[in-house]
């Protein structure tokens, strides 16, 4: 079809690197709609900017078309057969077709005009969906951008189009979207009132989400780094295009985000799990680094460590390799005494194990002896600290204790977060930050505050800058669900001789902060409370109490009595009795839960409103329920 009179030529420049802007009238509420479009000499489309899908479904998509190395199409078809990474059969279909496509759901852009914008900038090749300025996706294109042919409009909805080379401020899309006022308004009715902010947080974005934490503090800031994902690990054909976001705070309550710290170079599939620190009068960062099929099979490493280093801690240069380094998943520390430590996680002998490497200058690196050969199999993302005369190891999935870093090794209980790492913060203090996963790889970035126990164990309890008890009690009554109960001022017991029996609450707020205390008579068999709960006790998210082992556990709902405790759910031990819970329903479906101020255990409910019950129960004792109160959530942080 021909363009309409006076569009302008629109060829993407050979270099790759581009500003797209379009202006968008009103498109059909159905059936697929192509915008613009290039042609290039082999008769197929090198880009094309459309609106498909119906109802929920409906899309505005970029798509780009790519000439990339066949051998990268051949690693994410091994990926996807091995189950490596997140691959997906639709990543090893635009892999052999060389597409990349970013996208935003029509019915959060809404009805109307839209200025749309589509940035291609090196590096590493970052490619940005902007609408009416508000950046609604991103992806890590690969390979070259070549041919160019005529453009065509193909629809009126269309009504002007541009391509420039070089790409665009972040500055000159907001002006030309209204300015930062009108953008910031956009964003909110796009994306809703942000509710993200410490302790938990994500990076604002429909499809975004935190991974690994990576914390730091550097005598004045702390500061959050973190994996920053978006649609669990779908990105650069399933390799992930990981970055590291960053946000930091002086108070813990005023938080700044920054620019992200460290993003994949053009060879590289994401940047991986590692850490930061401030040593020798600088920052450092080290990540590990994926490279690329090509960039194997010509003699270079899978796989690598490498260093970034700032000056202010907010802006990151480098990415070089850490030379005499093997393994991945770093984690850098100051020595006691001098010098420096570093872990990485790999395999020597077709064995996992954690190698140790200690240096002078952060530059030589010379592997000794591992103090961790206790490392189980899976070993993934080491961390090792000291925090008030002891010193610890995390892992993925495992804690230990010891006198010094020669061990002896003890296990501990490990944190309910995922990946969690630490950082100390001020007057003696150490911060916890870990992922609660959201329907995939990727969710929250929580926060917790560490403590020492008097057996050299850890427990976390809420950081109080952070959490402040604010708000009216709200008037709310229990009344009995199952079996007997009786209700006071703030308080219920639940009556159990033996059967199950369980009071409720309704009209528990989405976002609420619970306080009360369970005190359960002699010989009581199980008791507990439901969070977002529904029905007659037929759904929600438990925490169970079992007395005679001490123990309190995450559980699944399945109905009245039936609670499906699951590996993993997360659990407690040494439980003090009477149990006095502080409980945050967070953003996003998250379930915070405090024991007795000393211990803490997190994880992922349900995120439907209607959801709106606390059960309260027992088994085998009656439980005596009380100085409830109920305010509603409101995040006393900010994020600027």
């Amino acid at each position: 079809m021909k363009s309409p009179a006076g569009a302008p030529a629109a060829c993407l420049p050979a270099s790759g690197e581009f500003t797209l802007v379009a202006e968008l009238a009103d498109v059909p509420a159905s059936g697929d709609v192509t915008l613009a479009g290039e042609s290039s000499s082999d008769g197929g489309e090198r880009w094309g900017l459309a609106v498909v899908g119906d109802g929920e479904e409906r899309r505005l998509v970029f798509e780009l078309r790519v000439s990339a190395d066949p051998s990268l199409a051949e690693e994410v078809e091994n990926n996807f057969k091995k189950e490596r990474f997140f691959t997906t059969a639709r990543d090893v279909a635009d892999a052999k077709d060389g597409l990349f496509r970013v996208s935003a759901p029509l019915r959060l852009i809404g009805g109307g005009s839209h200025t749309v914008t589509v940035r291609m900038a090196p590096p590493a090749w970052e490619m940005d969906l902007f609408v009416d300025g508000v950046l609604l996706d991103v992806e890590w294109p690969l390979g070259a951008i070549v041919g160019s042919g005529k453009p065509r409009i193909s629809d009126p909805a269309v009504k002007a189009l541009n391509v420039e080379a070089g790409a665009a401020t972040d500055q000159t899309i907001i002006a030309r979207s209204g300015g930062k006022e009108a953008v910031s308004r956009r964003a909110v009715e796009i994306f809703g009132p942000d509710n993200s902010s410490p302790p938990y947080f994500r990076p604002r974005g429909f499809n975004t989400h935190a991974g690994d934490a990576a914390p730091l503090f550097d005598g004045d800031r702390w500061h959050l780094f973190y994996l920053k994902d978006r649609s669990h690990w779908q990105r650069r054909w399933g390799w992930g295009g990981l970055t590291y976001g960053h946000i930091s705070s002086v108070d813990l309550v005023h938080w700044v985000e920054h620019p992200d710290a460290a993003k994949p170079g053009p060879d590289e599939g994401a940047v991986w799990t590692g850490s930061f620190s401030k040593l020798g009068g600088e920052y450092v960062g080290l990540q590990w680094n994926l490279k690329l099929a090509p960039t194997v099979r010509k003699g270079k490493t899978s796989v690598g460590v490498t260093i970034t280093r700032s000056q202010d801690g907010i802006h990151f240069e480098g990415g070089t390799p850490l030379g005499g380094v093997a393994g991945g998943d770093p984690d850098i520390f100051e020595m006691e005494g001098s010098g420096y430590g570093l872990l990485t996680r790999g395999s020597r002998d077709k064995q996992r194990q954690i190698f140790f490497y200690t240096s002078t200058d952060l530059r030589n690196w010379r592997e000794e002896k591992s103090p961790f050969a206790f490392a189980p199999t899976n070993c993934d993302c080491p961390h090792y600290f000291q925090f008030q005369g002891g010193h610890y190891f995390f892992s993925s999935r495992t804690a230990r204790k010891a006198e010094s870093l020669r061990g002896p090794w003890q296990d501990i209980p490990h944190s309910s977060l995922g990946v969690p790492k630490t950082a100390p913060y001020k007057h003696g203090r150490r911060l916890i930050a870990g992922m609660v996963g959201d329907g995939g790889w990727g969710g929250d970035s929580v926060i917790h505050e560490l403590l020492k126990m008097p057996d050299g164990t850890l427990g976390e309890k809420f950081v109080p800058e952070m959490t402040p008890l604010r708000g009216e009690i709200l008037n709310l009554q229990a009344a009995p669900l199952i079996g007997s109960s009786e209700a006071g001022d703030r308080s219920v017991v639940v009556k159990s001789s033996g059967d199950f029996a369980a009071a409720v609450i309704d009209g528990v707020p989405t976002l609420a902060r619970i306080c009360l205390t369970a005190r359960p008579s002699a010989g009581c068999k199980t008791f507990g409370l439901v969070c977002r709960g529904t029905g007659d006790y037929t759904g929600g998210t438990g925490l169970v109490f079992q007395p005679a082992e001490k123990t309190a556990s995450f559980c699944r709902v399945a109905g009245p009595g039936k609670h499906v405790i699951a590996p993993g759910m997360g659990s407690v031990t040494h439980v003090d009795q009477p149990a006095a819970l502080d409980i945050i329903l967070g953003p996003e479906g998250l379930i915070d839960i405090q024991l007795n101020g000393q211990q803490c255990l997190v994880k992922r409910g349900t995120k439907d409103p209607s959801h709106n019950r606390l059960f309260l129960f027992s088994e085998g004792g009656n439980v005596a329920f009380d100085l409830i109160e109920i305010r509603k959530w409101e995040a006393s942080t900010t994020v600027e």
